[in-house]
């Protein structure tokens, strides 16, 4: 059984930032979704899968990052996507040859993947959903979480600890949740200071 229509998206919010956000974040990711997007473009056309820029459908009213369950919601009610994987824009495929399909899960009950978080709770930088009745439910749920919601180009965008609460004491965790291990998907990468790289330089 194949696992359908895979469908990668990802977004930037860096054509659509209003300018005091620009001068005052805390954080700017402006330039990055061009540094990856090759990346991802190339993985997507080696294995056939479906790639996505869904800046376009940016929620101005809340920090960037919270705009990946809209654009999830999207591609499963109007691209027909079996299964949706979103990366964060600063996510690269480290490994081309490691199809998606690899990791997806057997049991057909099984409907998001994710990983768990350094220092406990889950990363919401990459994960995947399958369309199901479920999915489509638990992201309006997600997005619904409104009292999570921090202000724009604060260091933390409040989605990755909406998901972590919400995730804790769900009751059907163990049916419908797949938590691989971090090397599947969405490891962080080490940071070595220059110097450190001259030094181990081959």
């Amino acid at each position: 059984k194949t696992a359908g229509k895979i469908c990668l998206t990802t977004l930037t919010d860096e054509k659509n930032k209003p300018w005091f956000q620009k001068l005052f974040a805390y954080r700017n990711y402006d330039g990055l979704l061009a540094l990856t997007w090759s990346n991802k473009q190339d993985y997507a056309k080696k294995h056939g899968y479906h790639l996505y820029d869904e800046s376009g459908l940016l929620d101005k009213k809340r920090p960037p990052a919270w705009t990946k369950v809209l654009a999830a919601q999207r591609l499963l009610k109007e691209e027909g996507c079996d299964w949706v994987v979103w990366l964060d824009a600063d996510t690269v495929i480290m490994n081309s040859k490691i199809k998606i399909e690899s990791f997806l899960p057997a049991s057909n009950t099984t409907d998001f993947l994710i990983v768990e978080d350094n220092g406990g709770g889950y990363n919401s930088g990459v994960w995947a959903i399958r369309n199901s009745p479920w999915s489509l439910q638990f992201l309006e749920e997600w997005y619904a979480m409104k009292d999570y919601v921090r202000p724009p180009g604060a260091a933390k965008s409040g989605d990755n600890y909406s998901l972590k609460d919400k995730l804790k004491d769900m009751p059907d965790f163990d049916k419908k949740v797949g938590v691989p291990p971090r090397c599947t998907f969405n490891s962080f990468a080490k940071f070595i200071r220059p110097q450190q790289y001259e030094h181990h330089a081959l």
